[in-house]
Parts: structure tokens; sequence; C-alpha cells
């Protein structure tokens, strides 16, 4: 979660900087945000619905490999629908996302007397890194993408927690068959 906390905040920060500078209007590039968070409210809203479909850590890695697609997307910017379309969409997968990390944990937590301890302690670690990455992204080039590749890769990391979770399980069926349980 630090991972891709690093480079998520970096649409919030830079669509309105990145909109006017292509050459769109202030007036216009005032309300690009708008746009960003009434896509994470929707996006924040039908996350448990996705995710009763879907489970939660495949709703997790696919909207967190689609917002850092968006990212990268960012690239294409020059037009008012571009930042309409860029800002909504990453706005719905960055609301799923945001929506889905509790129930992520809560997956993870094989007593559920922990739970809270290790939310708690989850989020504070994913805060520092959030904390760390808008400096990080502040203080380089925007346009270097370094941002967008630390997502990816939380993103990737996010998907081999899945495929370590299958072995996992396969491992312990098979040692619970051996066991006669």
């Amino acid at each position: 979660m630090a991972t891709f906390q690093v480079g998520f905040s970096f649409e919030a920060f830079y669509l309105q900087l990145d909109s006017t500078s292509h050459g769109l209007s202030n007036r216009f590039s005032f309300y690009s945000l708008s746009f960003l968070h009434s896509g994470a409210c929707m996006g924040k809203l039908t996350a448990g619905i996705v995710s009763a479909y879907a489970g939660v850590l495949n709703t997790v890695i696919g909207s967190s490999l689609i917002s850092s697609a968006v990212i990268f997307a960012m690239i294409g910017l020059h037009s008012v629908a571009s930042v309409v379309l860029i800002g909504i969409s990453y706005g719905y997968f960055s609301g799923v996302c945001t929506a889905t990390m509790a129930p992520l944990i809560s997956l993870l937590t094989p007593e559920i007397s922990d739970l809270g301890i290790r939310i708690g302690i989850s989020f504070a670690i994913s805060g520092i890194g959030a904390l760390v990455g808008t400096c990080t992204i502040c203080f380089l080039d925007r346009h270097s993408r370094s941002a967008q590749s630390v997502t990816i890769c939380g993103s990737i990391m996010f998907a081999f927690m899945q495929f370590i979770l299958k072995i996992c399980q396969k491992t312990a069926g098979v040692y619970s068959k051996e066991a006669g349980v």
C-alpha cells in the first residue's frame, strides 16, 4: 500500500496545473478537480457492489492498475474533453481503490481481534508513503513519470500478493489433507 501511495496523489496535484500548461483556460482548469472528485465519489459509492461480485482483492488490483494507467494517460492531456475524461476516470478508479483498502486488510487478517491494529499500522505506513511521495513528486520534474512508474509497481505488488495468497491457500489445503483434517 505504501508503494502504491507514493504516486497515488499525482493526479490530484497536477491535473489542474497540466491543463493550464497545455493552453486551457484558467477558468476551466479551476473546475478540473471537481470532475476528479465527482468521479471519486461515484467510485467510493460503487466499490462495495463491484467488490461483492469480483472479490475485494481483484477489485483492488483492477482499480489500482487502471488508475495507474490513467496517470500515464496524462501525457495526452491537451483538450477540455481529455481533462474531463481523465479526471472522471481517475477519480472513479481511485475512489474504488480508496474504498477497498480497509476491506483488503480485513481479508488478510486471520484473527478478527487484530483487525483494528492492522488497519491502523497499514494506514500509518501508507500515509508515510503518501507524504514522502507527494514531496518527492513536487521536488522532481513532473514530466519524469517517476510517480506513474512507482504506482504501477505498487499495483504489480498487489497482484503478486494475490499470487502468494493463492500459493499459501494451496499449501494449507495440502497440509490439512495430509493431516487428515
